[in-house]
């Protein structure tokens, strides 16, 4: 792996060093509310294991991240009357890429007359929205 900086934020998020509104979590991925939102309801998936983007991760880890992404895009619609979602990865600061740990940005979209429920007005409650569906 090429220069991996444990100290990125997320590293430090899997560690509980920093706070976070957590969606998810299981033995190998982390679903987080992201701290600086596009739109209502974007949310980041990140493996526990440390990779820094889809070059170098662990294709058995790369496989239950891309499961977790589709079953997350799949509760926002549910939770929150999306019209559809757009996953993003950024590879290399090239590419946009600003974290050096591996996540996907899974943002829900809606049409022009729908938006997010009023009732689900903060991150919290878009959070819970998701969590109630996944279990």
């Amino acid at each position: 792996m090429i220069n991996y900086d444990k100290d990125n934020i997320f590293s430090k998020i899997l560690a509980n060093e920093i706070p976070a509104i957590r969606v998810f979590e299981d033995s190998s991925n982390l679903v987080i509310m992201d701290a600086y939102p596009e739109k209502q309801g974007h949310m980041l998936a990140i493996p526990k294991a440390k990779s820094r983007n889809i070059y170098d991760i662990n294709e058995e880890d790369l496989e239950r991240l891309c499961i977790l992404v589709k079953k997350i895009a799949e509760m926002q619609k549910i939770a929150f009357g999306a019209a559809g979602a757009k996953i993003i990865h950024n590879c290399e600061s090239e590419a946009g890429q600003v974290v050096f740990h591996t996540h996907f940005h899974i943002i829900p979209y809606f049409t022009e007359n729908k938006t997010m429920p009023d009732s689900l007005n903060s991150k919290e409650k878009q959070a819970e929205a998701v969590r109630k569906l996944l279990v």
